[in-house]
């Protein structure tokens, strides 16, 4: 782990996150909607497999944590 290069990451990361308005020109709804389609299209492959309930719903929330969405404490088995 190198301290430096974490938080640098981070300032960066922060910077483009306060002016990506001002530097890029993006269709923020069609970035946003596929990336939504395309976890629900994962969801319903897990919803549709041949899982118990417990294994589908840990899969689902993998799936949230996976793309950086907060699934809630109440799953939190740790």
């Amino acid at each position: 782990m190198n301290i430096k290069i974490e938080l640098l990451r981070k300032t960066v990361a922060d910077l483009i996150c306060q002016n990506i308005d001002n530097w890029l020109e993006i269709d923020a709804n069609s970035i946003v909607d596929t990336k939504a389609t395309e976890i629900l299209k994962e969801i319903q492959t897990v919803i549709q497999s041949n899982m118990d309930d417990f294994d589908m719903i840990e899969e689902i929330v993998c799936i949230f944590e996976k793309n950086e969405i907060d699934a809630g404490l109440c799953h939190d088995f740790g």
